[in-house]
């Protein structure tokens, strides 16, 4: 069953503006709203790490620039561009609702990670 947490409400959004939330404490996310529609990823870039995606440029085809390497990620499906894939990494996308004005995000269940040195 899935579970929603309320973010923000959407009308405080700014087109092309991305915005920085933490879920449970440890889960980071980042909204955009390009023009109508509103899209909820990853904050953490999968490249190196770092909690930036929120920062990043948005494009005219819908991607999303990280403001450290310049990698790009559509917002709909988190995957770099065709001409890019053999960099692999993708950007986690969250579901989302509206309900009203208020946005209300996917809360995913914790990934459990293992290392096998």
């Amino acid at each position: 069953m899935e579970e929603f947490v309320k973010i923000c409400n959407t009308s405080v959004l700014k087109n092309k503006r991305g915005y920085k939330f933490i879920i449970d404490d440890d889960v980071e996310i980042a909204v955009f709203k390009v023009d109508e529609n509103i899209f909820t990823v990853s904050n953490i870039c999968p490249h190196n790490h770092s909690p930036v995606i929120a920062d990043g440029f948005i494009d005219n085809d819908n991607y999303v620039i990280c403001p450290v390497h310049c990698y790009r990620f559509n917002l709909g499906t988190g995957e770099v561009p065709e001409e890019n894939k053999e960099l692999g990494g993708k950007l986690e996308i969250f579901k989302t609702k509206i309900i009203d004005d208020e946005l209300w995000v996917e809360k995913k269940k914790k990934k459990k990670i293992f290392f096998d040195w």
